[in-house]
């Protein structure tokens, strides 16, 4: 019973603290910040197409996430 509990509890730790899996940007070649929602405050100025990509992509390329969006976390 405590093995299963246990390994209940470390599955759960890990799917918390695994963070998006895919997140929003806009498409001008210059942006540095990265969205979680494409209906983002952060998106609405965008002129070019909102495109989706893995977080990972997103931290590779140095991008943070927008302002907004760690405000709704807060």
């Amino acid at each position: 019973m405590i093995t299963i509990l246990l390994s209940l509890s470390i599955f759960f730790n890990a799917a918390i603290s695994k963070g998006p899996g895919e997140v929003y940007i806009c498409n001008n070649h210059k942006t540095d910040k990265y969205h979680l929602s494409p209906t983002c405050k952060g998106l609405r100025n965008c002129q070019f197409k909102i495109v989706k990509i893995s977080a990972q992509t997103a931290k590779n390329k140095k991008m943070s996430l927008c302002a907004w969006e760690g405000k709704k976390s807060k």
